[in-house]
C-alpha cells in the first residue's frame, strides 16, 4: 500500500496538505489470492504426476498407432521390446524387459502365433521407435501365454485372447506410482493403477 500526498492552494495564502491512500481493495486482494492458489495447485499436481504415467501412456500411444497401421495397411504390425531402438536397423527382443526401449514394426513375413517376433529380417519396416527409459524406472512384460510382444492383425485384433501387461515401476518400487498397460485380444488397451482392473478383469498387481 502506498500513500500519495497532494498539495493544494488554500484560501487566504494558506497551504492545504491532503493525503490519499492507494492500494488493493478487498475484492482485488481476494482475486489475487484465488489466482495464486490455482497456480500453486497446478504446480503441485504436475510435480506429483509420476514419470511412470507418461511412460505407460507413451507405450499406449504406440500400441494405438500399431493397431491403426495394421488396419490401414492390411497386414500384421508388431510392437516389441528392443535392445537397440536407436540403431539404424533396430530389432525386436524376446526379453521381458521393456525398459530398454521398444519399436513398432511392420514385418516382411508375419510371425506365427504366439507373437514372439525377433525382427531384423530384410524387408521389415520400422514405423516408430522409443528409446530406453532414462528415469531409472522398470518396465516388465508379464503374460499367461507364450507371446513376448504385441501383434495386431489387419482387423485390429491381437493374436491372443489375453496378451498380457507391461508393468511400469519406479526404483525403488512405490505401489502408488505403479502403472500397468493391459492389452486384450480384441485390441482393448488401458493404463491401470495398482489394484485396478480393466473391463476383462485383468488387474494391475
Amino acid at each position: 500500500m502506498s500513500i500519495n500526498f497532494e498539495v493544494r492552494q488554500a484560501g487566504r495564502g494558506g497551504v492545504q496538505l491532503r493525503c490519499r491512500q492507494a492500494g488493493f481493495t478487498l475484492i482485488e486482494l481476494m482475486i489475487t489470492i484465488t489466482i495464486a492458489s490455482v497456480l500453486m495447485a497446478l504446480a503441485i499436481s504436475k510435480l506429483q504426476t509420476p514419470k511412470t504415467s507418461s511412460e505407460s501412456n507413451s507405450l499406449l500411444n504406440m500400441l494405438q498407432l500399431a493397431r491403426a497401421a495394421a488396419v490401414k495397411q492390411g497386414q500384421v504390425v508388431i510392437v516389441c521390446p528392443s535392445a537397440n531402438p536407436t540403431a539404424a536397423a533396430p530389432t525386436c527382443s524376446t526379453s521381458a524387459n521393456w525398459a530398454t526401449g521398444w519399436i513398432v514394426l511392420a514385418p516382411a513375413s508375419p510371425p506365427a502365433s504366439p507373437c514372439t517376433a525377433t525382427g531384423g529380417a530384410a524387408g521389415d519396416l520400422v514405423l516408430q521407435t522409443q528409446q530406453a527409459l532414462t528415469s531409472g524406472d522398470t518396465a516388465n512384460f508379464t503374460t499367461t501365454g507364450a507371446n513376448t510382444a504385441f501383434c495386431f492383425t489387419r482387423y485390429g485384433l491381437a493374436y491372443a485372447a489375453y496378451t498380457g501387461i507391461v508393468q511400469f515401476d519406479t526404483s525403488p518400487a512405490n505401489l502408488a506410482r505403479r502403472r500397468c498397460l493391459a492389452v486384450s485380444g480384441v485390441g482393448h488397451m488401458q493404463v491401470l493403477t495398482h489394484g485396478q482392473s480393466d473391463a476383462l478383469g485383468v488387474a494391475c498387481p
